[in-house]
């Protein structure tokens, strides 16, 4: 349920932000990095690969209120997939970045991880959220 849900706003914040910088889907990204040692995540919109600005949660869900509290959800499983992947790719917490983007029709979305400019592979959102441990 938690991932269907994460994949539906990512998906729909993908295409809204590709809308709103007059771009194609496929040329906006979205990522999740560390702010601090302790992984808490911040979130950044791209443009075809490049930083555009900084988002907080509730605007990646286009709400100015999170009435559901799915930021309080899913925040402690995003800062413990960020702690596992630093533990897994060796990296150093100001490094890491999960990049998430799709194609033109949003078919699927896809999160690949960096180590500063080097692709690290791709991850699912049941590992994002733990569930397939």
């Amino acid at each position: 349920m938690l991932v269907e849900q994460t994949v539906k706003i990512m998906r729909n914040a993908i295409e809204r932000y590709a809308k709103e910088n007059k771009v194609e889907n496929k040329d906006c990204q979205l990522a999740i990095r560390a702010e601090n040692e302790n992984c808490d995540p911040v979130y950044d919109v791209l443009v075809n690969w490049k930083p555009l600005k900084r988002v907080t949660f509730n605007e990646i869900l286009n709400v100015k209120f999170d009435l559901l509290g799915r930021e309080l959800m899913a925040t402690p499983f995003i800062r413990n997939s960020l702690k596992r992947l630093l533990r897994e790719k060796k990296a150093e917490w100001n490094n890491i970045s999960v990049y998430i983007y799709s194609n033109n029709e949003l078919e699927k979305v896809i999160m690949t991880v960096f180590d500063g400019n080097t692709n690290k592979g791709q991850i699912t959102f049941e590992y994002l959220f733990g569930e397939d441990l």
